[in-house]
């Protein structure tokens, strides 16, 4: 009977676990698409460069939806840097209503990065997915949470950049070149995007990191509203080599 009430806590936690898990869940973009990941981080610290035409596409008619992106080859920049080149095509395939100016868009990432975006006229639809490995079969279209993303960042790219600005202000935060980026969405049962966190785009000034490269805990968040936050995303333990003891060691 004692092992009984023992287990009947975990139990329920375990419930109540699966219950949450139900409602939302929680997916690493860069391992479901990686190909869309190089996008989504330059449009939100740069989304006040985005051309007309792009900001139209998210703002026609209700809801999120956006034309096909896909992934194409990129051009060798010559200095070994990492160049990524997205074609975009209008819902209607029509581009002659938003597309005043110039069809191209060019994003310098800094580092040796950059990312580039060129209106298109061509069937997208028709091109297959991009499989999620390094070196997929071009060109090819990203998936459709990528696209969903895309399109909460296009509809308020007014006011991203700015915002982000401010936020990093007030908390102290600064740009992050060296971190690892990872985008985490959480997606409700009709797999709709209700917020996404940006892992090592920004850092505290005066945060001390294990590694160069390590993310720091303040992470961005953008909800589908478009509001922009600060949170933070700690370890959920922190185990050192010195908890770990080997039997002869007792």
């Amino acid at each position: 009977m004692q092992k009984y009430f023992w287990l009947m806590p975990a139990l329920v936690l375990s419930f109540a676990a699966s219950i949450a898990a139900a409602e939302n869940r929680e997916v690493v973009i860069n391992y479901e698409d990686p190909h869309g990941v190089a996008l989504a981080l330059a449009i939100l610290p740069h989304s006040e460069q985005l051309p007309p035409w792009m900001q139209a596409e998210a703002k026609s008619g209700t809801g999120n939806n956006i034309g096909q992106i896909a992934l194409t080859a990129g051009s060798d920049d010559g200095d070994g840097g990492q160049h990524t080149k997205y074609l975009f095509a209008f819902q209607s395939g029509d581009k002659s209503g938003g597309a005043a100016g110039t069809s191209e868009l060019k994003l310098d990432l800094g580092r040796g990065q950059d990312v580039e975006v060129q209106l298109s006229s061509d069937a997208l639809p028709d091109l297959p997915v991009c499989e999620p490995t390094p070196n997929p079969q071009l060109p090819c279209r990203i998936s459709d949470l990528s696209r969903d993303l895309l399109a909460v960042e296009l509809r308020h790219a007014s006011n991203l950049a700015g915002n982000l600005r401010n936020l990093m202000t007030a908390h102290g935060l600064v740009m992050d070149d060296l971190a690892a980026k990872r985008i985490l969405a959480v997606l409700d049962t009709g797999n709709s995007i209700q917020h996404v966190d940006f892992v090592g785009l920004v850092r505290g000034k005066d945060e001390i990191l294990s590694a160069p490269d390590a993310a720091s805990v303040f992470v961005v968040r953008l909800r589908r509203n478009g509001e922009l936050s600060i949170v933070e995303r700690n370890r959920d333990s922190n185990v050192g080599a010195s908890d770990f003891k080997f039997s002869f060691e007792e």
